[in-house]
């Protein structure tokens, strides 16, 4: 996706979405930090019985994703909300990681 974009949107869309090629250039690696994060959190932590750790962990992450995410658009536009959107995605994975880590599961 990442290196189709610039030549997929404009051929497929029209040229007035060219401004889009480099939020989906971006997005493209939330797959692979929703996916880490899924794995790692409800077929890690939920199935070890640590329940309240991922929704202490989602929860945590779903209050500061707001102020960061207006953050995001302040200093950058869609493109900074785009990447605090994948960034966020990859610390919840951390997140995961880190507690799955720190109980000797993984």
């Amino acid at each position: 996706v990442t290196l189709t974009a610039p030549h997929v949107v404009p051929l497929y869309l029209g040229g007035q979405y060219r401004e889009s090629v480099t939020i989906i250039q971006i997005l493209a690696f939330s797959v692979t930090a929703m996916a880490t994060g899924n794995v790692l959190g409800i077929q890690g932590l939920l199935a070890v019985g640590l329940q309240r750790t991922y929704l202490r962990i989602v929860s945590v992450a779903g209050l500061v994703n707001i102020p960061f995410a207006s953050l995001g658009i302040m200093l950058a536009g869609s493109v900074g909300l785009a990447t605090w959107v994948v960034a966020l995605e990859g610390l919840i994975a951390l997140a995961a990681l880190v507690t799955l880590r720190r109980r000797a599961i993984l």
